[in-house]
């Protein structure tokens, strides 16, 4: 959706716009204006985003800007929602909007019948699933400075220019009239994930999966269910083998749980088990990530690291 379609009104009225943009920039920065102009030289200076891309930006590091953003829940909400119900979730995150996007990504190829399926789920009616977002797309403010003084690249690179374009994308696809989830649960802090260790606490678990990644955790979030199953699937391009897949899932009873985590595929089988009356999360990193946390890695501070964790697993 092009910029100028969603631009707030104040911002088509120069004198008054002036006026308001720049005691939003006081407020929401809480820097002098000489550094965020500076901030914002060092933006252009790096042409890697568009004018309208660049603009965007901006504005949706202003609260008070009136730039359209969707109604998404937060991270503490989605997950009392999942624990106090049983309803199922999908999430999308960049590769999930890539690919319905049409595009891909490299654990999944580019794949119409998937993208046509991802579309239909975003904004499917179905009350018993819980439709996430990334609520960093729309709603990550008072950010932008921050970002800049970053030294971890690849994920200074990320909120600066797959952001903007992330969010670009999905703009075309989301209702905005909707309620939507947080997407961002699985690499949350601490206490996050203890709600989830607690809530898998005397269940019939099937983790579904590639070996490698399995075969890769040292401390598993799962070990508090009474049951653990595994069903294995590709590292790489899960759907070209999805209806192998869900036909293995189906053949448990409705007792289990089942633990998607295996990209943008988990979301059409969230969707197809829900369907057939099964519990069904896709839950995507949050193994590794408790892993990671629990042997004291931290992505935040390493470049490297960022770029291993998205990896697909060899």
């Amino acid at each position: 959706m092009p910029i100028n379609q969603h631009l707030p009104a104040w911002l088509k009225k120069p004198y008054k716009g002036v006026q308001t943009f720049l005691q939003n920039v006081r407020d929401s920065f809480r820097f002098s204006l000489r550094k965020t102009h500076k901030a914002v030289q060092e933006l252009q200076s790096i042409r890697q985003l568009s004018d309208e891309l660049l603009i965007e930006t901006i504005l949706y590091e202003l609260p008070n800007s009136g730039v359209k953003r969707p109604k998404i829940k937060t991270t503490d909400e989605t997950i009392n929602e999942l624990i106090n119900s049983d309803k199922n979730i999908v999430r999308y995150g960049d590769g999930e909007i890539i690919v319905l996007d049409g595009g891909g990504i490299p654990f999944q190829k580019a794949d119409m019948k998937l993208a046509q399926r991802l579309r239909e789920i975003l904004n499917s009616g179905d009350e018993n699933i819980l439709i996430a977002v990334d609520r960093r797309y729309y709603y990550n403010t008072n950010a932008l400075i921050s970002i800049l003084a970053k030294k971890n690249h690849p994920l200074k690179r990320f909120q600066l220019y797959s952001i903007p374009r992330i969010r670009q994308i999905l703009n075309r696809y989301i209702d905005f009239d909707k309620v939507y989830y947080e997407a961002y649960i699985t690499c949350p802090n601490e206490s996050c994930l203890e709600a989830f260790k607690n809530f898998f606490a005397g269940k019939k678990l099937v983790l579904v999966g590639c070996k490698e990644a399995f075969e890769s955790y040292e401390f598993n979030i799962f070990d508090t269910a009474s049951e653990l199953c595994y069903e294995f699937v590709p590292n790489k391009h899960a759907f070209s083998e999805y209806e192998s897949i869900l036909s293995r899932l189906m053949g448990y009873d409705k007792t289990y749980t089942h633990i998607l985590m295996c990209g943008p595929t988990a979301n059409v089988l969230v969707a197809d088990l829900t369907k057939a009356g099964y519990r069904a999360l896709d839950l995507g990193h949050l193994a590794k990530s408790y892993d990671w946390h629990k042997k004291g890695i931290d992505t935040s501070k390493s470049g490297d690291n960022v770029v291993k964790f998205f990896d697909p697993d060899e």
